[in-house]
């Protein structure tokens, strides 16, 4: 795999991005360790990466984040209650699911070459697909709950390492709404007993 540069702070070939604050150009692994991003959620009080703030200013960590219901509207492509990925010119709200299908969000990768939807950028600006982001080695660690090294789909408290096949068995437990067990997407809900809300 070709990559643009290394990243400033492992020294590593790895697909970076340009950190606003320190103008260098670090990978997402240690962009996401660096503590100097991490700070007590102002919903769970968990120290966590910030991934949001308030209109005061407050910390929202990724979870906590996905969680807050005032970030769910209905998509203006698919009409369903959903996370808000995107806007309109005119501010409407794009799901994840109708963001990443719409063509023009495609552009071809540097790493393959196919027309495909745009994941991450090189510090070029060159455009890189989802498959060859989570192809890249530098984005996979060993998994705290398997151990097998894998894409990172999310990380304990502590920074560990959960890969998706983990993550998504971890979030299996009984709805609050339908009573049956599936996996939980948010407020104790299954899919489709959120989406009823």
């Amino acid at each position: 795999m070709k990559y643009a540069t290394v990243c400033a702070v492992c020294r590593q070939p790895k697909t970076v991005h340009k950190n606003r604050e320190s103008n260098k150009l670090i990978c997402p692994n240690c962009y996401r360790k660096d503590p100097s991003h991490h700070e007590p959620c102002s919903v769970c009080r968990k120290v966590k990466r910030v991934h949001a703030r308030t209109d005061l200013g407050k910390a929202i960590c990724p979870n906590c984040y996905r969680k807050d219901p005032s970030h769910h509207e209905p998509c203006s492509v698919c009409r369903k209650v959903k996370l808000v990925e995107a806007r309109t010119d005119l501010g409407k709200a794009i799901c994840h699911n109708c963001y990443r299908k719409d063509p023009s969000h495609h552009e071809p990768c540097s790493v393959c070459g196919e027309v495909k939807r745009v994941a991450a950028r090189t510090d070029l600006g060159e455009a890189i697909c989802h498959n060859c982001y989570r192809k890249d080695p530098s984005h996979h660690e060993p998994c705290l709950v398997c151990g097998e090294v894998k894409p990172v789909a999310e990380r304990t408290d502590s920074g560990k390492a959960i890969c998706p096949k983990c993550y998504q068995r971890s979030r299996i437990g009984k709805c609050a709404g339908c009573r049956k067990t599936k996996v939980i997407q948010a407020r104790g809900l299954c899919y489709g007993c959120y989406q009823r809300q």
